[in-house]
């Protein structure tokens, strides 16, 4: 599963320069090199991991380039080699974030959970792009979702957007654990409690949504819920479109 996401994700981000460099013959090294590393045996993979130093000889300042190389080091199971790449692509590609999701992915494939939310976490404060992808890989490698919390301490917009994620792939429990971070944190608002509040009650959460509204309003909660089931039935607030 690693290796597919790995090749998924280098196609997905090298598709564009590809159609850019191409040319009709020969192809630039770094296609050459794509191609062999699909081959998948061991002398394409060997060839693959030449080609691409060849590449990075001719232009060493490229943080594309040493990630090309780390990801076929992965390839060959050279961890070391692997990890001293996309250092090296990071240092040279500090705020270009295709550089690092394909360390953050990297990271993922090398088991370095660590490593791998500290490059997620730049990517999420740098774009929201690349959210979606990066939370999948979250969701996959990540079994304590408030490891993934705690690395986007700071970033309200990613920390929120990880929780519309959860409620989007119908994760409840995700986004209850979720829920209760972003609240410790301040992080929550009432729109983001309405789309909570329209998650559970369309999965037949009816009480725990009450439960979920009842504590989010706090001091506003007037006489809500008991005795009056209705909130703002006054409106003595401004609407909020919830239950």
């Amino acid at each position: 599963m690693a290796r597919l996401i790995g090749i998924v994700l280098g196609l997905a981000l090298t598709v564009t320069s590809a159609i850019l460099l191409w040319r009709p013959e020969p192809p630039p090294l770094e296609e050459q090199a794509f191609r062999k590393l699909a081959e998948t045996t061991p002398s394409s993979l060997a060839e693959a991991i030449r080609l691409y130093q060849q590449a990075l000889k001719g232009d060493p300042l490229s943080p594309y380039r040493w990630c090309d190389l780390g990801e076929a080091w992965i390839e060959a199971s050279r961890t070391h080699e692997a990890r001293s790449c996309m250092r090296r692509a990071q240092e040279l590609g500090p705020n270009i974030p295709q550089v690092w999701v394909r360390a953050a992915n990297s990271y993922f494939r090398l088991d370095d959970p660590a490593e791998a939310l500290r490059a997620t976490a730049a990517v999420l404060r740098m774009t929201p792009a690349y959210d979606t992808i990066l939370f999948r890989y979250c969701g996959q490698f990540i079994p304590d979702p408030r490891q993934v919390l705690a690395s986007l301490a700071g970033n309200r917009r990613a920390a929120q957007a990880y929780f519309r994620h959860a409620l989007s792939s119908g994760s409840l429990s995700t986004a209850e654990t979720a829920w209760t971070w972003l609240r410790q944190n301040s992080y929550t608002d009432d729109q983001l409690a309405v789309e909570y509040l329209d998650s559970l009650v369309g999965q037949r959460q009816a009480r725990r949504a009450l439960e979920v509204w009842s504590e989010y309003l706090g001091k506003r909660n007037g006489d809500y819920p008991v005795p009056n089931r209705l909130f703002n039935g006054s409106f003595e607030s401004e609407p909020t479109r919830a239950i």
